[in-house]
């Protein structure tokens, strides 16, 4: 008696084990520990964005400077209205480095954010010079933007 035709399900079914490396190898990594590590220290690239005149602005309380490694570190931001636009929380965004790897994700978890501006307490931050972009909108869609640089050693 001649044995069924397995059925293209069943064939597929029993080579997918055999295809899962090779899908695995043909993964790639889109940033290296090297690349985050040269954009700490890399140069600060141009602005090339416009920016609207009377926007929000951003003064930064901490981090700045130098701080000890092993520390945690808090951001304690205040976000100050520009002719009298509120601000809109939901707007703020952070950037790390020079490639403006987009951290906003990782903050706002663990942030407490009010139109009078934002505390993250316990932030560890490996050794090294780091450098942030913050931006903030008021609800007239302006804009304020600033630069945060500090080292830990």
């Amino acid at each position: 008696m001649p044995m069924p035709s397995p059925s293209r399900r069943a064939l597929f079914a029993a080579a997918l084990p055999c295809l899962m490396p090779l899908r695995a190898a043909l993964a790639f990594e889109l940033v290296s520990r090297e690349e985050v590590a040269a954009s700490a220290a890399g140069p600060t690239p141009p602005l090339t964005r416009s920016v609207i005149i009377g926007g929000p602005n951003i003064e930064v309380d901490s981090p700045g400077g130098s701080l000890s490694s092993g520390q945690p570190v808090a951001f304690r931001l205040r976000f100050v209205p520009a002719d009298g636009a509120p601000i809109d929380p939901a707007s703020f965004r952070a950037y790390y480095g020079s490639f403006g790897i987009d951290i906003t994700g990782r903050i706002q978890p663990r942030a407490r954010i009010s139109a009078q501006g934002l505390v993250a307490e316990d932030v560890t931050v490996p050794a090294g010079q780091h450098r942030v972009l913050l931006t903030i909108a008021d609800t007239q869609g302006r804009v304020g933007r600033r630069e945060v640089r500090f080292s830990v050693a």
